[in-house]
């Protein structure tokens, strides 16, 4: 934890794409009191493969005072469009809370991508790749839906979670950034 720079929520309302890095850790948004966490893994052509954290505060600076980093859960990977997530901001607030200057990604001979068009999946920066078959991609999606090999925006982010984590969305939907009819036709989608 020692090569851990934290930066806190209100540092860095913005990072351009070229200043992301790997083992940048970050926050995002779910609603007014509810903060999700993730690190960034690897840069690649579609955005930056990320982990997102079984994590979730009312506090984005919370997540050093209550968990050790060294020991954080990952509920998924994906990629995220980072133009939009973190620099141009479309949906709801993405930031880069801390920098770890020692990360060393472990999951570089890890395929956690897959494309069922091209019929290949990836490893985080896209350095290695293996051939699938279409249905074997199909398949893999179906059952994680996280490694579709897309950049994924905010919604997306939600999407997933409601099907990893669904006691987040507790019912009246309220204060999820504008984004409660989505939730709630996803869980509705969810549910038949």
């Amino acid at each position: 934890m020692n090569s851990l720079k934290f930066l806190g929520w209100d540092k860095k309302p913005k990072t351009l794409y070229r200043y992301i890095k790997e083992g940048d850790i970050f926050a995002f948004q779910i609603k007014t009191d509810l903060f999700g966490f993730g690190r960034i893994i690897a840069k690649n052509p579609l955005g930056v493969s990320a982990e997102i954290f079984d994590i979730f505060q009312p506090n984005p600076d919370d997540l050093f005072k209550n968990y050790d980093y060294d020991k954080l859960s990952i509920l998924f990977i994906t990629i995220l469009d980072a133009h939009s997530l973190f620099q141009a901001k479309l949906d709801t607030e993405w930031r880069i809370i801390a920098k770890d200057t020692n990360y060393n990604n472990p999951y570089i001979n890890t395929y956690t991508s897959i494309n069922p068009i091209m019929k290949i999946m990836h490893n985080p920066d896209f350095s290695k790749k293996m051939e699938v078959t279409k249905e074997e991609a199909i398949s893999e999606i179906k059952q994680f839906p996280w490694k579709d090999e897309f950049p994924h925006h905010h919604y997306h982010i939600l999407e997933l979670l409601i099907k990893c984590k669904p006691e987040l969305f507790t019912l009246p939907l309220l204060n999820f950034m504008g984004f409660e009819k989505f939730i709630s036709d996803t869980l509705s989608k969810s549910k038949k």
